[in-house]
């Protein structure tokens, strides 16, 4: 392998090396962001409100647990999908993600 071979194969794997590290920044970005709306959901509960208004069945029209409803949640609970919106710029931190509550009330 001469040279401009090695260096060819180095450009290449750095740019594979990049991608897959906006992957994985993507990754941990929806992945903090979910965190955090199961800890919303969970302070919500707490306070005496019921996950189904953080469910998805629920938001799209399409449970089929009427009989639980806005009471205390079912076993086919998910996480709505809307509630949370990591910017597709990759800008910010989950952190910043707008209608997100902090994990505690000092902050």
């Amino acid at each position: 392998m001469n040279k401009r071979q090695a260096l060819r194969r180095a450009v290449e794997y750095a740019e594979r090396l990049e991608d897959q590290v906006k992957d994985l920044q993507d990754f941990n970005k929806r992945c903090s962001a979910d965190i955090r709306g199961y800890v919303e959901t969970i302070q919500s509960m707490i306070a005496g409100g019921s996950p189904c208004e953080s469910c998805e069945e629920h938001r799209l029209g399409e449970c089929e647990h009427k009989d639980c409803e806005m009471k205390g949640g079912c076993d086919g609970w998910w996480l709505r999908t809307d509630m949370l919106q990591v910017s597709p710029e990759g800008k910010g931190d989950a952190d910043e993600i707008e209608g997100v509550l902090p994990a505690s009330s000092e902050g």
